[in-house]
């Protein structure tokens, strides 16, 4: 499982002898000499007496190496190879923990560095249950031309009794030797203008190249490996995302919607819609594609990661739309975080489907706030989600109107499929409110009064470009009455 284990002579252990003789070149040239020469290395005392106190040591079965790789991966979702296995297995074992407390190098912890990629280890990983850890780069690298030379063994003769040095310098000379003749070779075929010019990044990819197929993401697996994530750390990484957008560093074509006007709306389902979207960030390895469908208190979707250097699909995330939900949600969180008032009172929440869920429990990591007021076209569906907030610890009562939801309310979360105003402007003024809009998310979608719009004090949006069309501002924007600019900016445009 670990081939590279079994070297017996390992180039670093002259380094590790150098260091441990307190720079003894003789006492080292004659240990690697009697090593290379296959016969037992005798250390001083004190040279015998640095190593120890600096190394512990650990038997690790391949058996051992393999579970080491499937636990990391379950408890950490992520993989690693099986050099590296050994290394953590080590360093869990009490012997080696026992070892380490006694130095006093255990205190924080133990960092375990890994430095070999899985994908060279396609075997072992497969041995793991491990899925193949195809990556870009590598990719690219298989599709570029495969160049070698065979080097010719220096004699025997040349470097016995040499020892370690002879040799090295003979193979030093032929590897030499064989650089040179092949830049002869290459200068005496190429233009010289060729030799100056700068390696491609990658090669395109042959059109009867067969591509690996893309790994495949089930929901359970996304579901656990998002679990595992503090909603703090989604919040923090949606905020960079808005950061890279509004800097122009993010392209991101306007967004593709099925099932809604002026489309014809899905079979059996009037606000149900399926949104296509797509994007990347300049200059990485990928660009990805969604498709989030939802409406009825149904929701489906996965995303599509491929390469921007081959083209070819790298990954599929059947998320089943948990991705789009925590995305969502870690928005609303977002500008809670920048915007929402200090003391909100209460949270007033209109709508009481999927989405109203992940907005409160995405709110929970930003606002000590524990009040929340439901509203929802259908009275049970609110009755429903109160009794689930109140099991979670919230104070949850439901309202019989959405003006009475708004009533008092600092923060006001609006994520229903409405067509007509919801919210009135009389609702909210008078204190400081933030108003969450969410579920306006095609064009003619609306759940806010224009003059809602119109009124705020400052008017927050995701993209300038996209919500000229769709979101709360589109009708405010279609009479005149908002022009986006100003201090009507976008999220990611604030610092921080």
């Amino acid at each position: 499982v670990s081939p590279a284990m079994d070297i017996q002579l390992a180039y670093n252990l002259e380094r590790l002898l150098f260091f441990a003789s307190d720079g003894d070149t003789a006492a080292v040239r004659a240990a690697m000499s009697a090593l290379d020469s296959g016969r037992p290395a005798l250390l001083a005392p004190p040279t015998l007496s640095a190593i120890r106190s600096t190394f512990t040591s650990c038997a690790v079965s391949d058996d051992d190496t393999l579970a080491t790789m499937r636990a990391v991966a379950r408890e950490h979702h992520v993989f690693i190879d099986p050099h590296s296995a050994v290394g953590v297995f080590a360093a869990r074992t009490a012997a080696v923990r026992a070892a380490l407390a006694t130095a006093g190098a255990a205190e924080g912890g133990v960092i375990c560095v890994i430095t070999a990629h899985p994908a060279k280890f396609g075997a072992a990983c497969a041995r793991a249950g491990l899925p193949a850890q195809a990556v870009d780069k590598i990719q690219r690298l298989r599709h570029l031309p495969r160049r070698f030379r065979e080097l010719k063994a220096p004699p025997a003769g040349q470097y016995r009794g040499g020892g370690a040095d002879a040799k090295v310098a003979l193979w030093a000379a032929e590897v030499r030797r064989a650089v040179e003749e092949a830049d002869r070779a290459r200068a005496a075929s190429a233009p010289a203008a060729a030799l100056s010019a700068p390696l491609p990044l990658a090669a395109p990819l042959s059109p009867t190249a067969a591509a690996p197929p893309p790994l495949i993401f089930h929901a359970d697996a996304i579901a656990a490996a998002m679990a595992s994530v503090p909603p703090s750390d989604i919040i923090s990484a949606v905020a960079r995302g808005f950061a890279a957008y509004s800097s122009g560093h993010v392209s991101v074509p306007p967004p593709q919607t099925l099932g809604q006007p002026p489309l014809a709306c899905f079979s059996g389902h009037r606000d149900g819609q399926a949104c296509v979207k797509s994007g990347y960030v300049h200059g990485s390895p990928t660009f990805v594609t969604k498709i989030a469908s939802g409406g009825a208190g149904l929701n489906s979707g996965l995303m599509l990661v491929f390469s921007q250097y081959t083209f070819a699909p790298l990954a599929v995330l059947l998320d089943g739309g948990l991705l789009t939900e925590l995305r969502t949600a870690a928005a609303g969180a977002l500008a809670a975080r920048l915007f929402a008032p200090r003391r909100p009172g209460c949270i007033g929440v209109l709508g009481c489907g999927v989405q109203a869920r992940y907005q409160l429990r995405m709110l929970a990591a930003v606002t000590a706030c524990r009040a929340v007021v439901v509203w929802a076209r259908r009275a049970a569906q609110a009755q429903a989600l109160a009794a689930e907030l109140r099991a979670e610890g919230w104070d949850a009562t439901v309202a019989a109107t959405p003006r009475e939801a708004c009533h008092a309310a600092g923060i006001v979360l609006t994520v229903t499929p409405s067509r007509a105003p919801l919210v009135e402007l009389d609702w909210v003024q008078g204190r400081p409110v933030l108003i969450l809009a969410i579920g306006a998310d095609s064009v003619g979608k609306q759940e806010l009064a224009v003059g809602v719009v119109e009124a705020a004090d400052l008017l927050v949006l995701d993209s300038r470009a996209q919500c000229a069309e769709r979101g709360e501002a589109q009708h405010a924007v279609a009479r005149g009455s908002v022009v986006l600019g100003g201090p009507r900016g976008e999220t990611g445009a604030r610092p921080g």
